[in-house]
């Protein structure tokens, strides 16, 4: 993949240290956790399994409205 193209976005102090903690409990870099993230987000991308080991998933309803 070319990663050629600059991306920044603004955020809270609070937000970049639990940016930078979940990246490392995933065991990759800021920037790959970010991209990863934001990938799976747009839905460019399935949410990538070193993710999945840290990211806890609960079920918020029951599927009908």
């Amino acid at each position: 993949m070319a990663r050629t193209q600059p991306f920044s976005f603004r955020t809270s102090e609070e937000a970049i240290a639990a940016y930078k903690a979940a990246a490392e409990r995933a065991g990759l870099s800021t920037s790959e956790w970010a991209r990863l993230v934001l990938d799976a987000a747009a839905g460019s991308s399935d949410f990538p399994e070193q993710l999945a080991r840290v990211v806890k998933f609960r079920q918020v309803r029951d599927g009908t409205w």
